[in-house]
């Protein structure tokens, strides 16, 4: 009976998964670290029992997490038009998410369903400790901080996997590992679901900065294997950023550019900043978050580590 709930309940995921899931409903709780997928109910967790080939995302010593999945939502066809289904991944610090995080994912969709994709969900993906950042506090409070923030979401879920590893990882292994999981098991004749990176032209910025990025990291990113959609404030010059690197001038032809059209300057570090000053931050971010960093007396010093 626990098995065919599951079945039911992962009919739009990958045939493999749901085979896994009758694996985990009679017993099986945790695999080898194989780099594969077992789905169970409402999530999806990494482990031996979706095949026995290593993932091109796996990483040393690598902590297995689940990936929520309830509410991704798959069209297929909207007007009856044959739509091709995308999900959204946004990687950061989110220290503290904002508004504009979530912000982000509704434009973006709306750029997507006006050029002929389905969006079935979207991941943010806080960023390990180990990024080299002084102000970054704890993981643990920025995955709880971006749980409320998305609580409200119908597409937006929180991804620990990267968070929860034992180092720092890139942002092409978590894209790879989402897309491993979305996709593998499918039939030809599925569609596959791509795997986009949502991110603001700071972020292609810092890609034409020599050593920040791997070349190779960005040409995998910039594929259409992945790709990127980049959300712009009025400042920004994409096409200027391109051009800055040969590189980025060779891969960024196909980037999807998506003006802001209610630009405004809310960031994270002036969140920050208004905190350590005493100020209010109310309608920067949602109450719930705001609740969480007054309980646990977040950001009261430019670097807290608490």
């Amino acid at each position: 009976k626990r098995v065919r709930k599951s079945d039911r309940m992962l009919r739009r995921i990958a045939p493999a998964a749901m085979a896994a899931a009758a694996k985990r409903a009679c017993g099986s709780r945790r695999g080898k670290k194989t780099g594969s997928w077992i789905a169970c109910g409402t999530v999806v967790t990494l482990c031996a029992a979706f095949g026995s080939a290593q993932s091109s995302s796996a990483v040393e010593g690598e902590v297995l997490h689940e990936l929520p999945i309830d509410k991704l939502k798959w069209k297929r066809k909207v007007d009856g038009a044959n739509r091709k289904p995308v999900v959204l991944v946004a990687c950061g610090s989110f220290n503290p998410p904002t508004l504009m995080h979530l912000r982000m994912f509704e434009v973006a969709k709306d750029a997507l369903t006006k050029r002929g994709w389905d969006v079935v969900g979207g991941y943010v993906s806080p960023v390990n400790d180990s990024y080299e950042k002084k102000t970054l506090i704890p993981s643990k409070h920025r995955i709880e901080m971006c749980k409320l923030a998305a609580e409200n979401s119908d597409m937006i879920m929180v991804d620990e996997w990267e968070a929860k590893q034992p180092a720092y990882v890139t942002t092409i292994r978590v894209l790879e590992r989402l897309d491993e999981a979305l996709n593998k098991g499918k039939a030809a004749q599925e569609p596959k679901t791509r795997v986009l990176f949502l991110c603001g032209a700071d972020v292609i910025d810092t890609m034409a900065i020599p050593g920040v990025w791997a070349d190779r990291d960005i040409e995998k990113i910039f594929s259409k294997e992945h790709g990127i959609v980049c959300i712009t404030r009025e400042e920004a010059n994409i096409p200027e950023l391109l051009e800055a690197t040969p590189l980025l001038k060779r891969v960024g032809k196909d980037i999807i550019v998506v003006d802001e059209p209610v630009p405004n300057q809310i960031s994270s570090s002036r969140l920050r900043a208004e905190v350590a000053q005493g100020h209010s931050i109310k309608y920067l971010t949602p109450d719930s978050v705001i609740q969480y960093i007054g309980r646990q007396k977040l950001y009261k010093r430019e670097v807290d580590r608490a």
